[in-house]
Order: structure tokens, then sequence, then C-alpha cells
């Protein structure tokens, strides 16, 4: 058996010195590889954030609740209100020369826009600037890559807002904040402990390792509190059962956190 093995691996290593090294190529496998493990597509039509929506979104009221935190100009709350027009929808977005092309989009008034970051406590921090209306602007550095300016902006919490507005619950918590996922979680603590937040779609990407943060934090964070966690792919959700530090690679995703009755209500769309 051990011949056996040796033999396989000889021959693999042999099959591999035989394939040219051509950048085509290696474009052609570094692309199947993103498709294969659901990583650095942004198009919500072709990486499954489109078709999860679709699948979600029907299972609440018609006026469920839905946060978008890192709104940017709208582009998933427009995705929201194809699916569920009358949604209850609170996006956030702290830059300021974003949130102002946020509401060119005259959205109805079931869509109430905020210029505000969340985050995991009240404060003021600075939000790095990489361009107007840039999806990467961040409370943290982009990595090796320096910013154009920098903008104070006021941070609160998801517990806090809720309380506010006096809220019972959360159908669907979408964070897109280019590395302050975790932090904004931590921010709803509460509410995660008492099942207020049904499901919840996170950002996982470079800017982690600029917040300190890994992707094993979130996830251990979510699960503490009962969640299943899932990655989202183009055709559906990808189990994942327990961390594993292969998942750490720091590629641009989307990863899902459901509670087990939501589980449920989407089997068919789980992958094996």
């Amino acid at each position: 058996m051990k011949e056996k093995t040796r033999l396989q691996k000889l021959g693999r290593r042999l099959t591999y010195s035989l394939i040219p090294h051509h950048p085509l190529l290696f474009r052609f496998a570094r692309r199947y590889v993103d498709d294969y493990l659901a990583q650095n597509n942004a198009d919500m039509h072709t990486n499954g954030e489109v078709l999860f929506l679709e699948r979600l979104l029907p299972q609440f009221d018609e006026t469920c609740v839905v946060f978008d935190v890192g709104a940017n100009v709208g582009s998933w709350s427009k995705q929201v209100l194809l699916v569920k027009p009358n949604a209850s929808i609170y996006a956030f977005e702290p830059s300021s020369y974003t949130f102002s092309e946020l509401k060119k989009n005259n959205f109805p008034s079931n869509v109430h826009l905020n210029h505000l970051g969340l985050g995991k406590a009240e404060s003021e921090l600075k939000l790095q600037i990489y361009g107007d209306g840039h999806g990467q602007n961040s409370l943290h550095d982009l990595y090796g890559k320096p910013s154009v300016s920098e903008e104070t902006v006021h941070i609160s919490t998801i517990t806090k807002y809720v309380h506010e507005c006096s809220m019972d619950y959360i159908d669907l918590l979408k964070i897109d904040t280019e590395g302050h996922e975790l932090f904004v979680l931590q921010g709803a603590d509460s509410l995660l402990k008492e099942k207020r937040i049904k499901t919840i779609q996170f950002e996982y990407g470079a800017q982690y390792s600029s917040a300190g943060v890994l992707l094993a934090d979130v996830d251990r964070y979510l699960r503490e509190y009962g969640y299943d966690i899932y990655k989202l792919a183009y055709n559906g959700l990808m189990p994942i059962k327990s961390y594993d530090p292969i998942h750490e690679m720091y590629q641009n995703s989307n990863f899902i956190a459901m509670l087990p009755a939501y589980s449920s209500a989407m089997a068919s769309y789980i992958k094996a």
C-alpha cells in the first residue's frame, strides 16, 4: 500500500512537471479555484447573493426587517426591494460622499437611510478613504495601499439602534464593512444572545488582517450563540461543519450564519 501511494505521488509530480508554466494558464487555474471556492467575485448576480435573497426572503413576512450595514451606494438594498418591495430596510453608510450617492436612489419610505457606521461601541473613528464611493473605504488600513484621505465618522451599535427604534428582531443582517464585521457583531451581543437576529450575511477578506481579526474569531463568536455557518456559493450554501485553517485565505467571500430553524427551512438550498 505504501509503495502504491509513493508511486501515485511520483506520478502526480511528473504530471505537474509536464504542464507548461504560462501566465494565461495560471490565470485560468486561479479563476477556476476562485469559482470552486466561491471567492473573489463581487457580482451579486453570479456570486450567489441575489439567489440567496430570492430563497431566503420569502421565508419572512412582507414587512420583514433587513439591516444593510455598509450600504455603500445601495446596490444590495435595491436587490432586497426587488424580492421584498415592502421590506423595512435600515441602511447604514458612514462616508459623507458615499451617503450622498446613496440618497440619490430616492428609495421608498420603507427604506431608512442612516449616515453613520456601526461597531462595538459608541465612538468617533477615522474612516480611511480610498476614493469617492470606493467599495473598500474602511475603518482599517487597506493592506499595502495608502488612503487618499480620511474622515472622522460616528459609530453606533446595532443594540442601541434597535432599542431606540423599539424593534423586536432583525430578519436579515448583512454586514460589509471591510474588516469591521466582528466589531459590528459584538455591538449586537445581547440581540444575538436572545436569538433576535435570524440570519446574517457577512463579508470576509484581506482587511481582516489589518483589523487583527481572523475568520476563526467570527466563526467562534457566532457558533457560541447557536448559529449554523455556511459559505455562500453561486448555486447554494456550502456548510462549514467546523472551522478549518484552510478557510483562512483572506480572499474576498461571503458567509452566512443562520439559526437552526432557518437552516431547516433552507434545506433544499444547502449543498451536500
